[in-house]
C-alpha cells in the first residue's frame, strides 16, 4: 500500500510535465473542439496519468486501492500549494 502512494505522488508530481504531450497526442486522435476546454484537459490529464499508474501498479503485482491511488495523485499534484500552505502557516 506504501508503494501505491509513493509511486501515485511521482505520478501526480510528473503529470504537469506530461500533459503537454498528452494534449499533443489528443489533437492528432481528435478535433480541437472534441477536446475538453479549460481545466477540463488538465482533469482529463490527470485522470490518464492516474490510470497508467494504476496498470503499472497490476502488471507489477502490487495490492492497490484507488483511494490510495488518489490520494497520492493528490499529494504529488498540489504538493508545491501544500507546501507553501504549510510553510506560511508556521510564519
Amino acid at each position: 500500500m506504501l508503494f501505491t502512494l509513493i509511486l501515485a505522488g511521482v505520478a501526480g508530481f510528473l503529470t504537469p510535465q506530461i500533459q503537454p504531450r498528452l494534449i499533443e497526442l489528443a489533437l492528432k486522435v481528435l478535433d480541437e473542439e472534441q477536446l475538453p476546454k479549460g481545466g477540463g484537459l488538465d482533469v482529463a490529464g490527470f485522470a490518464i496519468v492516474m490510470m497508467v499508474t494504476a496498470i503499472v501498479l497490476t502488471l507489477l503485482g502490487a495490492s492497490h486501492s484507488p483511494l490510495l491511488l488518489l490520494i497520492g495523485g493528490f499529494l504529488g499534484y498540489f504538493q508545491a500549494e501544500i507546501r507553501e500552505a504549510v510553510l506560511n502557516r508556521k510564519a
